[in-house]
């Protein structure tokens, strides 16, 4: 009797031994092939990645290339590529540097040697709607998917009233008549007749040439 106990005990305790060995191995092997979870982000929220070796997640793949001597980083569909800072060995910077990293193209830091270490910053990104109903092209906003920008609505054109234009009445031209002067008392003005200032003009030059006669004839006779 002690025996099968003492076998019961042997074998409670190996299976418990091995459940020890197995469970944090079966735990590693799954730690190193863990896969981001879906999340739902708020648009423009920003995630670090910090790496010394490949790495390709759900937003981001960073390539160490050449040796660790040159780097690739790719933003996946959704994320912007943000910022990358890189710390290069023989750079002439201390530790991580701001390096002008493009989306999807292959950099090489000169002066520089072995990438040491890439810290690589993504943002989420969503599409831009139009969030007013009364819109042609209007779409519901989705968390993590899209955001409202109104300034992108269109609607339908509308027929505007025909305009109604008053005809101006123009203002009447008014006539100015010029009066003549009424003609000197006495002499009629007409087709034929003479009128006063030419009457007059002839009456005084009557006047003038009949004081001259009068003045010569006066000389003559105190000469004789």
């Amino acid at each position: 009797m002690k025996k099968i106990k003492y076998l019961i005990s042997a074998a409670i305790v190996s299976t418990a031994l091995v459940v020890a060995v197995v469970m944090p191995a079966i735990a590693s092997a799954h730690g190193n092939d863990w896969v981001e979870p879906p999340q739902v982000e708020a648009c423009g929220y920003e995630t670090k990645y910090t790496k010394e070796h490949d790495y390709d997640g759900t937003k981001v793949n960073i390539n160490f290339q050449d040796s660790d001597e040159a780097i690739t980083v790719t933003a996946k569909t959704g994320y912007e590529l943000v910022s990358v800072k890189l710390d290069v060995e023989g750079d002439g910077h201390i530790g991580l540097f701001t390096y002008p990293v493009l989306d999807g193209v292959k950099f090489n830091p000169n002066p520089g040697h072995d990438i040491e270490k890439a810290e690589v910053v993504v943002k989420k990104v969503c599409k831009e709607v139009c969030n007013d109903s009364t819109a042609t092209n209007y779409e519901a906003v989705v968390e993590g998917e899209s955001t409202a920008n109104n300034e992108l609505c269109e609607y339908e054109e509308t027929e505007q009233p025909p305009v109604v234009t008053t005809p101006q009445v123009l203002a009447a031209t008014t006539t100015t008549t010029t009066q003549v002067a009424a003609p000197v008392s006495g002499v009629k003005a007409g087709a034929g007749g003479a009128d006063a200032t030419s009457i007059a003009s002839i009456l005084g030059l009557g006047s003038s040439l009949g004081a001259t006669s009068l003045g010569l004839a006066i000389r003559n006779k105190r000469k004789n």
